[in-house]
């Protein structure tokens, strides 16, 4: 697990779903969530691969796409122009629960990586107001306006789903931008069987409430095993980068 492409945690036990049926984001599971998120999510991505430690610490500046981007298989600008669908093209797109909302406040990139992807996009030589079709990047929308993010309340059981995510498997990667807002236990993501209901057969990201910190749960038949990050890394009402690796069913 990486905090900010740092903070790096290992766990080898041997912990893995037996089903994939499902890819929630903003809850445990879609069959019988728990944790709900209170806060906002970005930018999530997930690779059908295990992302090196170096290319995980670029993440937090650049495009998902300039990492692996044949190796994505599931990509959310979670915008007012694309809303939940899925940007990669294995067709993983979500459908929101319980109307979470919007919010323009996207995360902050280093300027210089900014310049950088909008030269990328924009029509050489690159200015702010050339009119030119551009391309979905972690800092502007399709209409050059600046990417948003889905809000959720876990006091309306809010969250964004998918029930068929075929192309998520063993090794694989996961990254958001997140900002808690409530001081408790909030799910980022959920992947795995939602029949074996929370705690059981499911992989899962999340932040603990007031430890602030992140953790990665594995389950199966009701065992589960945790890794967690450092302690008071990820205060609410601050944007971070987390990214899980699971280089094979019994590896994170």
């Amino acid at each position: 697990i990486f905090i900010d492409g740092g903070s790096k945690g290992v766990d080898v036990t041997s912990v893995a779903p037996s089903g994939w049926d499902h890819l929630t984001i903003g809850t445990t599971a879609d069959n019988t969530p728990v944790d709900y998120m209170d806060g906002e999510i970005a930018l999530p991505a997930i690779w059908n691969c295990a992302l090196t430690d170096s290319e995980v610490r670029l993440l937090p500046y650049v495009s998902p796409w300039k990492i692996r981007p044949h190796n994505i298989v599931g990509y959310y600008l979670l915008d007012i122009r694309t809303l939940d669908r899925d940007m990669s093209g294995h067709g993983h797109h979500l459908t929101p629960v319980n109307s979470p909302t919007w919010t323009p406040d996207p995360p902050v990139l280093q300027k210089r990586y900014a310049e950088e992807d909008r030269q990328k996009w924009y029509q050489i030589p690159f200015a702010p107001t050339t009119a030119a079709k551009i391309l979905p990047s972690p800092l502007v929308g399709m209409d050059q306006v600046p990417t948003t993010a889905r809000e959720f309340a876990a006091a309306s059981n809010q969250y964004t789903r998918s029930s068929s995510v075929p192309s998520i498997t063993f090794p694989f990667t996961m990254a958001c931008w997140t900002q808690a807002t409530v001081d408790t236990n909030t799910a980022i993501f959920g992947i795995g069987d939602s029949a074996g209901g929370v705690n059981r057969d499911q992989y899962l990201l999340w932040r603990h409430g007031s430890l602030d910190r992140f953790s990665i749960m594995r389950g199966d038949g009701g065992v589960t095993d945790y890794l967690y990050g450092p302690n008071n890394a990820v205060p609410i009402n601050e944007w971070h980068h987390i990214c899980a690796v699971f280089h094979a069913a019994d590896d994170v």
